[in-house]
C-alpha cells in the first residue's frame, strides 16, 4: 500500500505526483502498471522550489551508480513532470518503485509543485530513504541521463535547466568492465530468483567500498577502483555468462532492462544502441 503522508491524500480520488527522474517520460510512466497501462489525467511541466534533483539513490556500481531523487535544498529548484491521476493509478507507480518491498528504497514526501504558468498544488514526490541514500552523490549512467533528457525535451522544460542536465557528468565504464558488469547482473538476477537477498546486499556493499566515480579527478584512484571492481565482479560474471547462455539456448528472453544493457555500447547516450561489437 502507498503511504500517503498528508491527510489531503488519504481519501483523495485524484492524486498529483511530481517526477524528476525517468518518470519525466510519459511512456515510461504509462508502462509502469504491472497488469495494465497507467491512466494519466494530466501530464505537464512544473517546478518545485526549495528542492533539487540529486543522484543519490544507491544503484549498481559501477554500471548504474546513482538514480534520481528529490532532495530538500533551500536555494535550488527542481523541474519535472506533474501528473494527475486516479489514486488507484498512483498506487501502481508506487509499487513499481519498490513500494511493496519490506524496505522500500524511496519514501514519499509532499511538495508544492507549480505548473508552468499555473497555480501550485500539493503533490507527492519520491526521496531516497536513509538506508538507500548515498553519502556522496554518484554519477548517473549515460542510459539513465538519456531518459531524463528525453523526458525533459518532451515536457518542454526550462532550457537553462535542460542545459544543466546535459552538462552533468555521467559514469564512464571501460568496455571490458562494462561487459563483466552486464554479465554480473545476470548472476544477480539468478540470486533474486533464489531469494538470496542478504548475499546480494553483501556483494553490493563490497562493490561500493571500492567504487570511485569516473568523474573523480584522481586518475590513479579511478584505475584502482576499476581494477578492484573487475576482481569482485568476475566470479559472478562467469556464472552470469552461463545463465545468459542458458536463456539463449532455451529461447528465454532476459528481463527488459538486462536486454537493454546487453545491447548498449559503453559511453553511448542513445539507448539502446544495438549489439556490441
Amino acid at each position: 500500500m502507498a503511504m500517503f503522508l498528508s491527510p489531503d491524500f488519504c481519501h483523495a480520488q485524484v492524486v498529483h505526483y511530481f517526477g524528476v527522474g525517468s518518470n519525466m517520460c510519459r511512456s515510461k510512466v504509462e508502462g509502469r502498471g504491472a497488469d495494465s497501462q497507467i491512466e494519466l489525467l494530466r501530464f505537464q511541466p512544473a517546478v518545485v522550489r526549495g528542492h533539487r534533483l540529486a543522484f543519490n539513490l544507491r544503484g549498481f556500481a559501477p554500471l548504474e551508480p546513482g538514480m534520481g531523487s528529490l532532495e530538500p535544498h533551500a536555494t535550488s529548484e527542481a523541474h519535472g513532470a506533474l501528473m494527475s491521476m486516479p489514486a488507484r493509478e498512483y498506487q501502481k507507480i508506487w509499487l513499481s518503485e519498490g513500494g511493496g518491498q519490506a524496505r522500500p528504497a524511496y519514501e514519499e514526501v509532499v511538495v508544492e509543485a507549480r505548473p508552468y504558468g499555473g497555480e501550485p498544488v500539493k503533490a507527492i514526490a519520491l526521496r531516497a530513504r536513509e538506508h538507500a541514500r548515498l553519502r556522496e552523490e554518484a554519477c548517473p549512467s549515460e542510459r539513465y541521463l538519456s531518459l531524463l533528457l528525453t523526458g525533459a525535451a518532451e515536457l518542454g522544460l526550462d532550457p537553462s535547466y535542460v542545459a544543466r542536465l546535459k552538462a552533468h557528468p555521467t559514469q564512464i565504464v571501460p568496455p571490458t568492465l562494462h561487459s563483466i558488469a552486464v554479465h554480473y547482473l545476470f548472476f544477480v538476477a539468478l540470486l533474486f530468483q533464489l531469494q538470496m537477498r542478504p548475499l546480494i546486499e553483501a556483494l553490493s556493499a563490497l562493490l561500493w567500498r571500492v567504487h570511485v566515480p569516473s568523474s573523480h579527478p584522481n586518475r590513479m584512484l579511478r584505475g584502482l577502483s576499476n581494477a578492484a571492481s573487475t576482481l569482485l565482479l568476475t566470479p559472478g560474471a562467469a556464472i552470469g555468462c552461463i545463465v545468459r547462455l542458458g536463456m539463449w539456448a532455451s529461447c528465454t528472453p532476459p528481463p527488459p532492462l538486462l536486454a537493454k544493457y546487453a545491447k548498449m555500447r559503453p559511453g553511448c547516450r542513445k539507448s539502446p544502441c544495438g549489439p556490441c561489437s
